[in-house]
């Protein structure tokens, strides 16, 4: 890989980090971020208040081993039939696109980047799904690589989408379109 993509991406992350804490500088800002930090003590709260609430009794995850794996599945469909598939900013197709980076490079690139949001909504969602399970700490690490799982299998099915797209001639792009939605439907 090109020695330069990650050190773009930890510059980026850093870049994110210095953002937010200039915006906490800021009256908005600070507010803001001390309203998330109540909002997101208060459901920590809740989840510790519910787990040594029910400390003693069986828990029934069958609901949730039901309900889960479908709407995980309903949540990859929709974000892989979506219209954003593999995107950049601006700011990335300005550096990137000029380089000699090679295609398969840049793929990486983008999930590398794109991917800490979806385990940071995997960890938020791990704190709702984890008691759940027999082993909480392994009912979240199940979460977070279920929401990492599901961003690269969108990713995935955009790029094939895209693929099958530019193959198919144009009459045939609506068929295949309604094809595939009925499928994802079914």
């Amino acid at each position: 890989m090109n020695p330069g993509l990650p050190l773009l991406l930890r510059r980026s992350a850093r870049g994110k980090v210095r953002y937010v804490l200039r915006r906490m500088r800021t009256p908005r800002g600070a507010f803001s971020y001390g309203l998330t930090g109540l909002f997101l003590g208060a459901a920590v709260a809740f989840q510790l208040w519910a787990t040594l609430e029910d400390a003693g009794l069986a828990k029934p995850p069958a609901t949730l081993r039901l309900a889960v794996p479908p709407l995980v599945m309903v949540g990859v469909v929709v974000t892989a039939l979506s219209a954003r598939r593999l995107y950049f900013t601006p700011a990335e197709v300005d550096l990137l696109f000029p380089a000699p980076v090679g295609r398969r490079e840049l793929l990486l690139f983008n999930l590398g980047s794109r991917l800490g949001v979806q385990l940071l909504s995997g960890a938020w969602m791990a704190l709702f799904v984890a008691r759940f399970a027999p082993v909480p700490l392994h009912g979240a690490a199940a979460t977070v690589l279920a929401f990492a799982f599901g961003f690269v299998t969108a990713q995935a099915a955009g790029l094939a989408a895209a693929a099958a797209e530019a193959a198919l001639p144009r009459g045939a792009r609506r068929a295949a379109w309604t094809a595939a939605l009925a499928l994802a439907g079914l």
